[in-house]
């Protein structure tokens, strides 16, 4: 399975933003152990859970990204949602399965949600933020 650390490369350089991107891995990470462990009730509850926090991380952005007028506003929006219906259905599928190796594989699914965020999407708007000073280099 995938090996879930921060990385300094990860960080936008918006405080909240980076701490809501550290608690979405760390959520991820113990998912992670859960399936290692065979539980998959707690598996199914911390995904329930990342997918909560993963909307209220996404509403959180989005203010922030209104207030400091990014440019392609709607169409981060439109990859939030096309996220949140990938992890939504991935987590459905999660819930029908029995084994730790099909557990493994939708585990797969969820990590790349957290990738898809962050690296295609967030980053994206680091470098309209630091050219209009919000953010250090």
């Amino acid at each position: 399975m995938t090996d879930l650390q921060w990385h300094k490369f990860l960080e936008i350089g918006v405080d909240f933003i980076d701490e809501d991107h550290k608690k979405l891995l760390n959520i991820m990470v113990d998912t992670k152990a859960a399936i290692e462990e065979g539980d998959n009730n707690k598996c199914i509850v911390l995904l329930t859970s990342l997918l909560k926090e993963a909307r209220e991380h996404f509403d959180r952005e989005e203010q922030y990204l209104t207030e400091v007028k990014y440019p392609s506003l709607n169409e981060h929006k439109k990859c939030h949602k096309d996220l949140l219906i990938k992890a939504d259905t991935t987590k459905r599928v999660c819930e029908g399965i029995e084994t730790k190796h099909e557990l493994k594989k939708c585990f797969e699914g969820m990590t790349e949600f957290l990738i898809d965020d962050i690296l295609r999407g967030d980053i994206r708007f680091k470098s309209y933020l630091e050219y209009h000073g919000y953010i250090d280099k």
